[in-house]
């Protein structure tokens, strides 16, 4: 090796190097979260105040307001300009610094002047503790207004449109809000709605969940709010402790959005940490709800996108495009009304031009078929009816539901690449075979899932609804990401064709423990060595994971952390984010639960 050779390898080795603290750092700033979250609130002896009571000399206070983890907020009278006003006390925390009296976000506040935001009038100190005085609204929370009667469509978004331009001037002075939600909008008796933060901290801080030292955002934005805001509605740079900015807003803006026409929230799960592995995931529930414009949906969608780059550029240009929905819906109804003649016309020549040829991507439907028919279905009905669970007629229209769901999602995905590549000419054959073979992959765990399901009898509701909650994911092989970890597979034939029969052995040793299978699916993992895995890290960090599965079914606390920290340095090493915040999550709820039962 010559010198120039060895300065490469030394800068690549550097280079990988530095990746791997970096996503260390991410997930110990997730981990930091975790156990914050399981922490007491803020430890600071909140300040009681009595009706009477005069803060600098002008304020006396009438009443409370509300209280929350982070402060009380008060009602209290201006009697300098013979005013109702809001003052909101800081609940102090220990071992940190109280920065928010007289810090550049409360200026900056101070000075901001917006019909969709509240004023903030000064700030101050009353017995050691921090205060913020602001205009006070006479009216309900945006998250009150939209439970008390049924809002149409247009009220919900005209409402959300309102307090689009509130952060959109919070953004403009230079602030991130960082704690966005309804019940941070107020709606005053004139039905105009303002941003407000009753329940945050003012601190300048540039990151998500870590203690980071403070720095300029990508936009040269403070950040103002809690260090960690609401779980539900925060992004995935916030979660993972990334850097923070106006887009970080628009996530939780469309959070709440979604929530308010489809009634329910685009991320759900039944614990803390599979809610914020969902979201870092960016995996946007599409269950059926209420009818929603599809203007609307796709607006969403981006403002829901996991990667910040992926959104809006800012709150602007998604409330130009919220405005501008309704009105684009019309005219697209009118050009294909106007269009439907020449449509006919073309969709007939097209026909007659394609007669007789066949299909060059007309593979995917034998190909499911194979794996997902009428003899798998009516055998999983069995199992489950054998269950003898009240309802299980409903528990298999709900597995059927997902997997059918799996079905059309894969083909439609193997279509896209194909047609890309065969009819349209717009992709290589190299990346439609990256993404077939990703594709051959996701349904080679389909077939096992498909496979235990058919084989499990007695299945119950629990194991079902575990199993099918986390199908694998098709949409994967058209990321970037995920192709590129393909790349990166051994060019070896006979390597790469041992790993992907390792990758679904695991796979299937997943699935046994789900469906309480333990003997089987240990046997499975015994079976697997890591030389056979060709020095393959994401292939060790999955069977290590699934080693901790097994010991957390079987009840043995002790094996599942010491293999859960073991996957979490293999994830790291390897690069995959996503078992790493997985196995983050687990190993946090295991050491949470352990120490629970300890007494600790």
């Amino acid at each position: 090796m010559n010198r120039n050779e060895q300065a490469t390898g030394g800068r690549r080795s550097r280079d990988e190097k530095g990746k791997t603290e970096v996503r260390k750092n991410r997930f110990e700033n997730t981990w930091s979260l975790l156990r914050a979250l399981a922490a007491p609130p803020a430890s600071g002896a909140m300040l009681l105040l009595e009706p009477g009571t005069r803060i600098a000399g002008r304020y006396e206070i009438v009443g409370t307001i509300g209280k929350g983890g982070m402060g009380t907020v008060y009602c209290a009278r201006d009697s300098s300009l013979d005013r109702k006003v809001a003052i909101k006390f800081q609940r102090p925390v220990s071992g940190e610094q109280d920065t928010f009296g007289g810090s550049a976000e409360a200026t900056s506040l101070a000075r901001l002047s917006h019909p969709n935001v509240v004023t903030v009038h000064e700030t101050g100190r009353f017995e050691q503790h921090t205060y913020i005085v602001m205009e006070y609204v006479d009216g309900m929370t945006l998250a009150e207004w939209l439970r008390h009667g049924k809002r149409s469509l247009a009220e919900v978004v005209d409402m959300f449109l309102q307090a689009g331009r509130g952060l959109q001037a919070v953004h403009s002075a230079g602030l991130v809000h960082l704690d966005f939600k309804p019940a941070n909008v107020l709606i005053g008796k004139n039905g105009i709605a303002k941003v407000v933060d009753f329940g945050l901290s003012l601190k300048s801080d540039t990151r998500g969940i870590g203690r980071a030292p403070a720095s300029s955002s990508t936009d040269g934005a403070q950040v103002l709010g809690r260090i960690f805001g609401t779980p539900a509605y925060m992004a995935p740079e916030q979660i993972l402790g990334e850097q923070v900015d106006a887009r970080t807003d628009q996530f939780a803006f469309c959070v709440a959005l979604f929530e308010a026409v489809h009634g329910r929230r685009p991320f759900e799960a039944d614990t803390l940490e599979e809610l914020l592995y969902e979201i870092t995931r960016g995996r946007v529930n599409k269950a059926q709800g209420r009818k929603v414009p599809s203007w609307l949906n796709g607006i969403l969608d981006r403002g829901l996108s996991a990667d910040p780059a992926e959104r809006f550029p800012d709150m602007k240009t998604l409330v130009a495009e919220l405005e501008r929905g309704p009105r684009a819906a019309r005219r697209k109804i009118l050009a294909a009304a106007a269009s439907v003649v020449l449509a006919a016309g073309m969709a007939a020549g097209a026909a007659l031009h394609s007669a007789g040829k066949p299909d060059p991507c007309g593979q995917a439907p034998s190909d499911m078929a194979a794996v997902w028919n009428a003899r798998a279905r009516d055998e999983i009905k069995k199992n489950i009816k054998a269950g003898g669970e009240p309802g299980w007629e409903k528990t298999y229209g709900m597995v059927k539901s997902r997997l059918d769901g799996f079905g059309k999602k894969w083909q439609r995905i193997y279509r896209s690449s194909c047609e890309a590549t065969k009819v349209y000419h717009a992709q290589s054959e190299q990346a439609l075979e990256l993404t077939a073979g990703c594709l051959r992959g996701k349904l080679g765990e389909f077939a096992e899932m498909v496979d235990v399901l058919q084989s499990s009898p007695g299945l119950d509701f629990r194991k079902v609804s575990d199993m099918t909650g986390v199908l694998p994911d098709p949409s994967e092989c058209a990321r970037t990401g995920q192709l590129r970890r393909l790349q990166a597979l051994p060019a070896d034939r006979a390597e790469r064709k041992a790993i992907a029969a390792a990758s679904k052995a695991i796979y299937r040793a997943w699935l046994l423990a789900r469906s309480g299978r333990l003997d089987e699916a240990r046997k499975i993992l015994d079976s697997q060595s890591h030389e056979g895995f060709h020095g393959h890290l994401p292939l060790q960090a999955r069977w290590t994971y699934v080693r901790a599965e097994v010991a957390r079914a079987a009840s043995r606390s002790s094996d599942a952390e010491r293999f859960l920290r073991d996957a979490v340095a293999l994830a790291a090493a390897s690069g995959d984010d996503e078992l790493l915040s997985k196995s983050m999550s687990d190993l946090a709820f295991v050491i949470s639960n352990s120490r629970a039962g300890d007494g600790e």
